[in-house]
């Protein structure tokens, strides 16, 4: 059973990590292109943030703990409550940096017909996508290296 915890958690947390990778390479596609096609991507990104990886984030930090209190690992070390700290963040990250730039893109692109500012919301989701690596960088080290 641990061990399908284990999997579960490994490819949920890939999909939490990674898929935010993804978003700066819509973005800068979708900027290029007709106002349905930046609608329809703002809305498919909007839809994989409340989503997929909420929900994922969740199973992320459920899974963690269950491997924590089974290996014991919360009473050997900081580095668990660290890493699961660091996820709180990227969920935080994901719902107050990233939802909200995303929401005043599709009502710009909504309410003004004939002109739309892509420079704010392009620079809310640089700042979003630096700090996600930033936490996914600083997760790794924890879960490999262990350093407290």
């Amino acid at each position: 059973m641990y061990l399908i915890i284990k999997l579960v958690h490994l490819i949920v947390a890939m999909i939490f990590f990674a898929l935010p990778f993804t978003f700066g390479r819509w973005f800068r596609t979708c900027a290029q292109g007709k106002r349905a096609q930046v609608l329809l991507t703002i809305t498919k990104i909007k839809q994989f943030a409340d989503y997929h990886l909420n929900l994922a984030g969740l199973v992320l930090v459920l899974t963690g703990f269950h491997m924590g209190m089974v290996q014991k690992w919360f009473s050997t070390g900081y580095w668990l409550w660290v890493a699961t700290l660091l996820t709180f963040v990227a969920l935080a990250n994901l719902n107050f940096i990233l939802r909200p730039a995303l929401q005043n893109l599709k009502v710009l692109l909504v309410d003004s017909p004939e002109y739309y500012d892509l420079v704010p919301t392009g620079k809310r989701i640089v700042i979003f996508s630096a700090l996600h690596h930033t936490l996914v960088t600083l997760t790794i080290i924890l879960m490999v290296l262990r350093p407290f």
